[in-house]
């Protein structure tokens, strides 16, 4: 059991504690419900957190194994130009804060102060309704144990920009953190000696003109006096997003593509299922024709992902000659009488009686099964050994028996109905044109391809393998002259799913169920793509599951969420952090050890992402398309002085190489299809729990008075006596920036580092911090002053390399 520290113990008593709940307790809850029914990982876990050397994100801490607990830490939220979309975002801010979670918010679409309003009068601004939000995060309390984290964001070409970096001197918005978000083109204009001139504009409307120098030295003045605002690099951020942010195709499938939602087959048009729903794309997009061995047709856009047979994924443009895993359903079969006769009529009724009857031709010896079928269901045996029944029985159920048996195509009705109806029906139909051969093979005759792929995946849904063959036309030999045979398909099911089909879908007669026989085994065929070719552009829908897995049965093969490619508002990250301090043994760095944890790191992330609960259907569909994770790491000050390192040295940046190489490689080996896999997040709370410095800032200082919501805590440990210990503010700007610079160059994700400078520093030096962030390849940053303003860390005595006594 982890030996906790005071400052441990009373943060956990004030925070995280559920009522009733021991500490051991906290970490047996979190580790079950992250292990997902893994004995063994679960016992790893527990083992790992109870030593401080992994701990996940503070809303997993405080809400595993809560049903339907929120486990990620951070949210980006959406907002639009209207009243509507604002007190929407509002609600769902609320939200996520209620679940313990923080927001980050791009206000930019807002439109300025004084803009005229559709329906008269102008508006308050953007500054009116971010005082709204500060009110709300002031109010509300995150998961109800921590008051609300929220990111404000700005472009700088919005015309309340000037304003936006002033609102910190005036104390407002005090509950956010706020940013403005640059492209290469102003930071080029703000170090120009020119007078770089950016246009200050809305929906297309031009308010006026700044100097992007003179921007940049208002957020320079600003972060010098407050802290805020820091910058956001747009080009550098999207330069990691994999194309994700650029990408202009989207996976997404055409009307009348089948998709299996619980017990029903339903289109993905239909928009709503209970599993999943779908949405119309505004533009149309090029879909491609796969075509399978067992005759089986795709259509899929060309970067839709389906499942091979070993469980990886690969683009349809690239499925040519690859082995898809089959899409098979786990629906269930029933009886239905009314609809069995209906699949019977489909394969063989036919109109009589001037079009007032429907009438059936049947041996009744051989089928009495099917003879006293349809004798329950109201018809009667004529003189000449005919059944008939009057066509108004039916209604408009059996429209089809307008067309000829040949050009009968199976009704959308029978396709989307429930199993007990479908798996009738098919029995039906079955029974009117199936056979079963000697071998005990199964088939199904029809002369139009449309019924046979129908039935091809209504088959499929319930776990049914099939192929089918062409029949060519040949001449047939009767009493009254020789006829040309039409065009014909037989459906095909192997005789080693005989059983399977008889237990789900069987025949009406008995004569025809007892020739399936019995076979040992699996059933083992190959299901092929052996040909692709391009129907154009079309109308496509998209579609994304409400619950995990983030595929489905579609089309009859395994498929992926198709989602939106752009990293969209709506994202969330789920974060957790690996103590680096623990694996020095010796004063020597165990990469093997660290290598292993980081592994079990990951994993214990793309748990948290399945079983975590999300308040909006929005952001559950975001996670299921780029299931993004951040595995961070923490105690990197204290790892440094074990190991005799100081942190402005090159000794440093070679100790970050060091680790580097077993970070990234395990977070790859573990999380290959998540956007995101490693990212470097503030520990504040996690490094009290686990006794170590935060993240991988050098510590503050060699004791420490920091204040947090819980209240005040005293910090200092007997490692901080060391001679290699660097405090913040004895290392330079330009260091921590090499550091910073030097992480963010492993990262996929952002690296949150806070830039210290003295009090002595100058307006011109964090500004110069802004441009060689920018220079060096840093995705953000944030600068503090020493002095600037109340700050959570305030040094306790003059530390002059000794312990301070406190």
């Amino acid at each position: 059991m982890l030996e906790l520290s005071k400052n441990a113990v009373d943060l956990l008593n004030k925070r995280y504690l559920h009522p009733g709940e021991s500490i051991e307790g906290l970490f047996r809850r979190i580790s079950k419900a992250i292990a997902i029914k893994d004995d063994k990982f679960e016992k790893e876990l527990y083992e790992l957190m109870t030593t401080g050397t992994f701990l996940p994100n503070s809303p997993c801490i405080r809400n595993a194994g809560k049903k339907r607990g929120l486990l990620s830490a951070c949210f980006v939220l959406p907002i639009e130009d209207s009243m509507n979309s604002i007190f929407e975002t509002i609600k769902n801010t609320a939200m996520i804060f209620k679940g313990g979670g923080g927001c980050g918010i791009n206000f930019s679409p807002l439109r300025p102060k004084d803009s005229p309003l559709s329906g008269g009068g102008t508006s308050s601004g953007v500054l009116s309704f971010m005082n709204i939000f500060d009110a709300i995060t002031q109010t509300i309390k995150q998961g109800g144990y921590r008051r609300g984290a929220l990111m404000g964001v700005l472009y700088p070409d919005h015309p309340e920009i000037l304003n936006f970096c002033r609102t910190k001197l005036h104390r407002n918005l005090t509950n956010f953190n706020l940013s403005i978000m640059v492209r290469d083109d102003f930071m080029k204009k703000a170090v120009s000696k020119k007078d770089g001139i950016i246009k200050l504009i809305h929906d297309d409307k031009l308010y006026g003109t700044a100097r992007a120098k003179d921007i940049l030295d208002l957020v320079a003045l600003s972060s010098w006096i407050c802290g805020d605002p820091g910058i956001l690099f747009y080009d550098r951020i999207n330069k990691d997003n994999k194309g994700v942010v650029l990408e202009a195709v989207n996976p997404c499938q055409p009307k009348g593509s089948l998709l299996l939602d619980g017990e029903l087959l339903r289109p993905i048009e239909a928009i709503y299922g209970d599993n999943w729903e779908s949405w119309k794309k505004t533009n149309k997009e090029e879909v491609l024709e796969l075509t399978c061995n067992n005759g089986l047709i795709l259509k899929f856009t060309p970067s839709h992902k389906l499942m091979l047979e070993d469980g990886t994924w690969i683009e349809a443009k690239d499925s040519i000659g690859k082995s898809l895993k089959w899409g098979l359903g786990n629906r269930i079969g029933g009886v239905d009488n009314w609809y069995e006769l209906l699949g019977f009529l489909f394969g063989d009724g036919f109109k009589c009686g001037c079009g007032f009857g429907v009438s059936i031709k049947l041996n009744p010896e051989k089928e009495p099964e099917v003879a006293s079928m349809l004798l329950q269901n109201g018809f009667h045996r004529q003189n000449s050994g005919a059944f008939y029944c009057n066509i108004k029985t039916f209604g408009d159920q059996i429209d089809f028996i307008n067309f000829p048996l040949p050009n009968r195509i199976l009704p959308d009705e029978f396709l989307y109905s429930d199993s007990i109806q479908s798996s009738s029906f098919l029995r039906g139909l079955f029974e009117a044109n199936g056979s079963v051969n000697g071998h005990g093979q199964i088939s199904l005759k029809a002369t139009n391809i449309e019924t046979i792929r129908k039935v091809q995946i209504m088959l499929a849904s319930f776990g049914i393998p099939s192929w089918y063959i062409k029949n060519k036309p040949t001449a047939v030999e009767w009493k009254n002259g020789v006829y040309i045979s039409k065009e014909s398909y037989n459906l095909q099911i192997a005789p080693r799913v005989g059983q399977l089909f008889k237990e789900k879908i069987g025949f009406l007669s008995n004569r025809k169920s007892d020739k399936i026989k019995v076979f040992n085994g699996n059933y083992n065929s190959k299901l092929k793509v052996i040909s692709i070719r391009s129907l154009g552009e079309m109308e496509v829908w998209d579609y994304s599951m409400k619950n995990p897995p983030n595929y489905n049965f579609c089309q009859g093969v395994i498929a992926a969420n198709c989602g939106e490619s752009p990293l969209p508002p709506y994202g969330a990250c789920t974060l957790g952090s690996v103590n680096v301090s623990k694996f020095i043994e010796n004063s020597n760095f165990n990469v093997e050890r660290f290598y292993d944890v980081i592994k079990s790191a990951t994993r214990a992330l793309l748990h948290m992402n399945i079983i975590g609960h999300y308040p909006l259907t929005a952001i559950g569909k975001t996670m299921q398309d780029l299931n993004p994770i951040g595995v961070g790491l923490m105690a990197f000050a204290d790892a440094l002085i074990m190991l005799g390192i100081k942190y402005d040295s090159q000794d440093c940046l070679d100790f970050i190489d060091l680790l580097s190489k077993p970070y990234v490689e395990a977070t790859e080996d573990v999380a290959k299809d998540s956007f995101y896999k490693r990212v470097i997040a503030p520990t504040g709370s996690l490094s009290i729990l686990a006794d170590c410095s935060p993240s991988i800032e050098p510590i503050f200082a060699r004791a420490f008075q920091r204040n947090i919501t819980t209240g005040t805590i005293l910090e200092t440990r007997n490692l901080y006596s060391s001679e290699y210990v660097r405090t913040a503010h004895e290392v330079s700007p330009e260091w921590h920036l090499k550091i910073q610079a030097k992480f963010q160059s492993i990262l996929d994700g952002a690296c949150s580092k806070t830039i210290n400078l003295p009090a002595e520093a100058s307006v011109e030096d964090v500004k110069n911090v802004y441009i060689n962030a920018w220079k060096m390849g840093c995705k953000g940053i944030t600068i503090f002053r020493d002095s600037s303003i109340e700050g959570v860390f305030v040094p306790v005595g003059k530390c002059e390399g000794e312990l301070c006594s406190l």
